[in-house]
This record gives C-alpha cells, sequence and structure tokens, in this order.
C-alpha cells in the first residue's frame, strides 16, 4: 500500500451506476480513481488537497483505497508538498495538517501563521533531516520528529486533564521545539540541515509571534521559553509541559537511534554493541 499527498482533480456524477459519485485525485504523477462505494466522496471537490492511500495494479487506472480531506496549510498553487515524496512524508504531513488545526486561540495561531507564510521556513521544516548522523538523519526527518514529539508530549500529559487552551500550547511548544534547524536553510535558500545553535534560532525565526504572545499572555511566553532554553543549561525552571516536552524529545529520538541500529539485523537479536555503545531492540 504506497501513501501519498494528492489532489483532487475531478469529481463527476455517474448516473449509470446507482448515482455514484466518483473522484479523480493527482498524487506521485498518478491518477488515483476513488468512488463513493469506497470512501465518502461527498467531502471531496476540485483543488481539494486530501491524504491518500492505494495500491498499484497492472490495469491503466489505480485504484485508491482511501481519501481523506485535509485542511490546507498552503495555498492550492504552492508545489512544495508535491515534490519528493515518500510513505513517511505523506503520513506525517497529514498529522502536521490534524494538529495545527486543532489551534483557535489567536496568539497561538500566530505560530501557525507564521510557519505557512514564509515559504523557505515551511520547506525547510516539512523537508530537511533533523540531524547530521544521529536520530531522524534522512529526509522529511525533522517533520516525523516533531510530529512524534507532539503526540508523545500530549499522552504524556493526558492525565493532566488540561484544557484545550493548554493542549494546543502544548501541540505549539512540540511542535517548533526544534525548527531552529531550519535556520541555515532559511537564510540560505538551501534547503539542508546544517548544525547550529538551534536553540537560538527558534527565538530569532519565530520573534514575531512570540512577541505577540508576550503581550497578551506572559505566563504562556514564559512556559515556551521554559520549553525551548538549551538543553546545556538545564532546567532553570521547573514546569510540567517543559519536562514533558523534552522527554518527549528524547524519547523520539532514541527510539529512532535503536530503530536504525537494528534496521538490518536479524530479528533475534536484542542487544548489539555499536562504538562501545551497547543498544537495545526497542520493543514492539
Amino acid at each position: 500500500m504506497y501513501k501519498a499527498i494528492g489532489i483532487v482533480s475531478n469529481v463527476v456524477l455517474v448516473p449509470t451506476q446507482k448515482s455514484q459519485i466518483r473522484a479523480t485525485i493527482l498524487a506521485n504523477g498518478r491518477h488515483l480513481c476513488v468512488s463513493s462505494s469506497q470512501c465518502n466522496t461527498l467531502e471531496l471537490h476540485q483543488g481539494q488537497i486530501v491524504y491518500c492511500e492505494y495500491s498499484v495494479t497492472p490495469h491503466p487506472f489505480v485504484n485508491c483505497h482511501t481519501a481523506f480531506p485535509l485542511p490546507a496549510l498552503l495555498p492550492i498553487g504552492n508545489n512544495i508538498i508535491f515534490s519528493g515524496q515518500n510513505d513517511i512524508f505523506a503520513e506525517n504531513y497529514k498529522e502536521l495538517c490534524l494538529l495545527t488545526s486543532r489551534i483557535s486561540v489567536p496568539c497561538l495561531r500566530s505560530f501557525i501563521d507564521t510557519l505557512c507564510q514564509k515559504t523557505n521556513l515551511f520547506n525547510a521544516f516539512v523537508s530537511i533531516q533533523a540531524s547530521c548522523r544521529n536520530h531522524h538523519d534522512y529526509r522529511h526527518g525533522l517533520l516525523q520528529h516533531s510530529i512524534e514529539v507532539a503526540h508523545l508530549s500530549l499522552d504524556t500529559l493526558k492525565s493532566c486533564h488540561f484544557s484545550d487552551e493548554i493542549e494546543q500550547l502544548i501541540i505549539i511548544a512540540a511542535l517548533f521545539h526544534d525548527i531552529g534547524k531550519t535556520a541555515h536553510a532559511v537564510y540560505t535558500s538551501e534547503c539542508t540541515y546544517v548544525p547550529t545553535n538551534h536553540e537560538l534560532s527558534t527565538f530569532s525565526l519565530l520573534s514575531e509571534p512570540m512577541a505577540l504572545l508576550y503581550r497578551q499572555n506572559k505566563f504562556w511566553y514564559d512556559t515556551l521559553l521554559t520549553c525551548w532554553e538549551p538543553a546545556s543549561k538545564g532546567m532553570s525552571t521547573e514546569c510540567v509541559i517543559a519536562k514533558a516536552v523534552k522527554n518527549a524529545d528524547q524519547m523520539s529520538a532514541a527510539k529512532n537511534v535503536a530503530e536504525k541500529e537494528f534496521r538490518n539485523c536479524p530479528a533475534h537479536w536484542y542487544f548489539r554493541t555499536c562504538d562501545n555503545r551497547r543498544f537495545l531492540r526497542t520493543p514492539v
């Protein structure tokens, strides 16, 4: 099963088949066919961005099994999300759309607007790796890592029964915790990861929404400062949200490193040693 982000190119009514509605989706250079007998095509309209799962057959028409409408983060004419796709990108771009659609508080929504309005920033955020030779060191790695940290943070803090507004703050803190890693790509238009002091770059790239947040909610502003402060400083302020985000960051990185170390190892191997470090396989 292949996964992709596509755009609905045509929606038609087929009266000869019990008034069935059929849609055509353009994804990964293919024309995918989906009908109302497979999913709710009433939600689809021409020009809409969708997440789809499809299988390739010998027949000329490709059958689309899933077509899930997504809120558009970028203008339809922007082709960033349609270049160099793979399954990792498609799944995580869908999650990015769903997470950002939850942000409704204006002073928090300004972070999403900043991401979407600055093309170089958005392009780098969804494209570059999260590190050079450590965790998520592949294309779209930063996006995958950021999504994982957001979900892990929300799961960790679920028992706190925070309000919807605070959950939105948690999503912003987690999604943007490593956005400073895009600094080189943003300032040079060279879409690649180059190590920098990314914690400081985060505040530079997000100076405008941070200034707005400071004026409207100083408490939330201090919370984000604590979440994004450099690890070398230690935790200078006790904050349950910051601890959850930092722990989620470490968990996501450790899980990816373990998966990478055991990728080509036999299934019965549960540990291996590399560069004087002992790795344990992540339990399934």
